[in-house]
């Protein structure tokens, strides 16, 4: 890019009445276009310059850019005046670029797409996609395009919140295999013991949304992962009869009996009557299903006494064999 572009950029930017940046914050944004090649208007230079301004009538700044004064690949400049011989009309007959519709275009050899990506220097890169990324936060886009640019930049604590909520639109749209990948991105950057709560709940997420998509050993590790970090019996209650559930399905008969009689046990201990009957019926139904007769005799008994420890009525029975 040519100095004369860098000057009028610092000068728009720290105008009151344009963008009206600090002159830190100008010269922050300065600093990284100085990476590029800069191009200046030299005594070598002036008098090409002015004649070829004196033919196509444009300022001399761009016209310094243009071949063949500047063997370029890649420009960054302003304007170029496009429909003159010295516009852009020259990088499409040169068949570099070609039209990719209304005011876009592309790289006519993709190769070279590739090579001029894979040469951008490592911390180039992030700094650019943390623009970009705060520049379409500001434009309010996707959630999912606003973390894709966090996560390039390595801003993990940003990218993460808008992981769950591209993930949160994904589940009410039922599109739960696209909201499975991006709850696994967001759990891949959560740091541990970092908002627990929010993590649990993101956890159950992950189990439902594993479940629609019949990838059950994702749900399974959730499930157990909740039972390692959650403290509260409805939670706990929750993950064994969910992983009770899981076994069944795989025939693993045993660790099912063994979650749900877990299950049955801390909501008799911690929640109300009506949950730890349901729980106990649960277990009691298992039971009765394998021939376990005196077994589920005995879990039967714990059904009644949850009822009378409860003083709950016959109606509130039948709920809890209907749900």
């Amino acid at each position: 890019m040519s100095f004369q572009v860098l000057q009028e950029f610092y000068a728009s930017a720290t105008h009151p009445q344009k963008l009206g940046l600090t002159r830190e914050e100008a010269t922050s944004y300065f600093l990284i276009w100085m990476e590029f090649p800069v191009l200046a208007l030299t005594d070598e230079t002036l008098v090409s310059v002015l004649e070829l301004v004196r033919t196509y009538q444009i300022s001399t700044g761009t016209r310094a850019l243009s071949p063949p004064l500047c063997r370029w690949e890649i420009l960054y400049t302003e304007d170029l005046n496009h429909g003159t011989p010295a516009g852009l009309d020259c990088v499409f007959d040169g068949g570099m670029l070609e039209e990719a519709g209304p005011n876009r275009a592309g790289f006519r050899d993709p190769g070279r797409l590739v090579g001029v990506a894979g040469s951008i220097p490592w911390s180039r890169k992030r700094r650019w996609h943390s623009e970009l990324a705060r520049a379409c936060a500001a434009l309010r886009q996707a959630p999912s395009d606003i973390a894709h640019h966090h996560l390039a930049a390595h801003e993990f604590e940003s990218a993460r919140p808008q992981l769950i909520r591209a993930a949160e639109k994904a589940c009410m749209q039922h599109r739960f295999r696209q909201a499975l990948r991006l709850i696994r991105q967001a759990l891949d950057i959560w740091p541990a013991n970092v908002e627990p709560d929010d993590r649990l709940r993101i956890l159950r997420e992950m189990a439902r949304c594993a479940m629609n998509c019949r990838e059950n050993p994702v749900a399974r590790l959730a499930w157990e992962e909740i039972l390692e970090m959650a403290s509260d019996a409805e939670r706990l209650v929750e993950a064994h009869r969910q992983l009770a559930a899981l076994n069944l399905t795989e025939k693993s008969l045993d660790e099912a009996g063994r979650h749900l009689q877990i299950a049955a046990t801390l909501a008799g201990n911690s929640l109300v009557a009506s949950e730890a009957a349901r729980c106990w019926l649960a277990y009691a139904d298992y039971l009765a299903n394998r021939l376990l007769v005196r077994k589920a005799c005995e879990a039967e008994v714990e059904i009644v006494e949850c009822f009378h420890k409860g003083a709950v009525c016959l109606t509130a029975l039948a709920r809890a064999f209907m749900m």
